[in-house]
């Protein structure tokens, strides 16, 4: 009995489901089946570099353009040269404009591939590469000068601590300089590197024989650390190793128009010029005389009338420990695209020269920059 009574109420289940299903799809709640997704997209965009082709030279400013469609659509075009990111452009045309002497740029004169790669909202890419050469890539170059212990006269501290700190940083993977000079008193275990005592005689060489080396791609840098003295009018001098017991037919006193002679004649596209010496503000407003001043950029640690103070805290003079380590390599983490204005403004606004024993009026640190409207980097 009961397996009969099972049966018929399945029958009428059954029964109402396919008598109510009518129904149910009529009034518009039933199971209707929607349409079909789109396909998914799977055809690559295509590519071609139109500003290069095999064999093409890249010097100095140039634009990479490229041609790129796409079915659905292309979202952007990327750029790069070897294997140095240029950018990209996410609208027609495609195109990405550069200069070999741009902060930063980290690739070597010889031969590299152009790279040009569109994408689409799918994520398809395609490829298009070209053989070209690089040529100009600028140079880069210092003479560096930190004198703690004198032939003659008061000894100075920390003066060859700045010149071992300024070499590790210029010599970094980051800065990556090409060439540079180290000139320090007669202690020469105390250098990193060490080509000689820091007699006016051999400073002068070694700025003129980098002049001479250096071409219109390059960076050259002067950086100097030590006692310093002048009139306190607009005349300033470094005071050599050999000060008032000059070699080599000097005095000892390289003074500030004695530098802009040697600089003066300098076809480098960037002169940086760093001076923690006393008195070392007399020669900004000779450099910024020069012809080729558009290129220049100096800062030292004082006016004409200042004085420059060793800091024992920190091992450095103070405006090496606030320029060098606290703004450039602490804050801006070593960075070659780091322009030195920003170093400067970082730096400037941390120095304690409105407090003992500075005098704020004259021992503030200085900046000379002969083109305001262009940021000043040193790689």
């Amino acid at each position: 009995m009961k397996k009969r009574f099972l049966k018929k109420l399945l029958l009428i289940f059954f029964g109402l489901s396919f008598f109510l299903m009518p129904i149910s799809n009529a009034l518009g709640f039933g199971f209707v089946p929607g349409p079909d997704p789109p396909p998914a997209d799977t055809t690559p965009p295509t590519v071609a570099i139109t500003s290069h082709s095999t064999g093409a030279t890249i010097s100095g400013a140039f634009t990479v353009r490229a041609n790129a469609n796409d079915n659905v659509g292309v979202t952007r075009v990327s750029f790069a040269l070897g294997s140095f990111n240029l950018g990209y452009d996410n609208t027609a045309p495609y195109e990405k404009s550069y200069d070999i002497m741009n902060a930063g740029f980290s690739v070597n004169d010889g031969t590299h591939l152009l790279t040009a790669i569109a994408f689409d909202a799918a994520g398809n890419y395609a490829v298009n590469q070209v053989t070209v050469n690089v040529v100009g890539h600028s140079m880069r170059f210092a003479v560096i000068v930190g004198i703690s212990d004198y032939k003659v006269g008061g000894d100075l501290s920390f003066c060859d601590e700045d010149a071992t700190d300024w070499y590790n940083h210029l010599s970094g993977a980051q800065m990556d300089y090409d060439h540079i000079w180290v000139y320090g008193d007669s202690n020469a275990s105390n250098y990193p590197k060490y080509d000689g005592k820091a007699t006016e005689y051999n400073i002068k060489q070694a700025l003129t024989n980098m002049v001479n080396m250096a071409d219109d791609n390059d960076i050259i840098a002067f950086i100097s650390s030590g006692h310093g003295s002048g009139d306190g009018i607009g005349s300033s001098y470094i005071c050599a190793w050999d000060c008032d017991s000059g070699e080599n037919g000097e005095n000892g006193n390289f003074y500030d128009t004695e530098l802009t002679a040697i600089l003066e004649n300098a076809l480098a596209a960037r002169i940086f010029v760093f001076l923690d010496h006393c008195r070392s503000g007399g020669f900004g407003s000779d450099l910024m005389n020069m012809g080729n001043n558009a290129r220049v950029y100096c800062t030292t640690t004082c006016t004409e009338k200042g004085v420059g103070y060793g800091f024992p805290d920190k091992q450095n003079g103070f405006w090496t420990y606030y320029f060098l380590e606290f703004a450039w390599l602490l804050q801006y983490k070593s960075s070659a695209t780091t322009s030195m204005e920003t170093v400067f403004t970082f730096a400037f606004k941390a120095f304690p020269y409105t407090s003992p024993p500075f005098d704020g009026n004259f021992d503030k640190p200085q900046e000379f920059d002969g083109n305001t409207s262009a940021l000043f980097y040193m790689a």
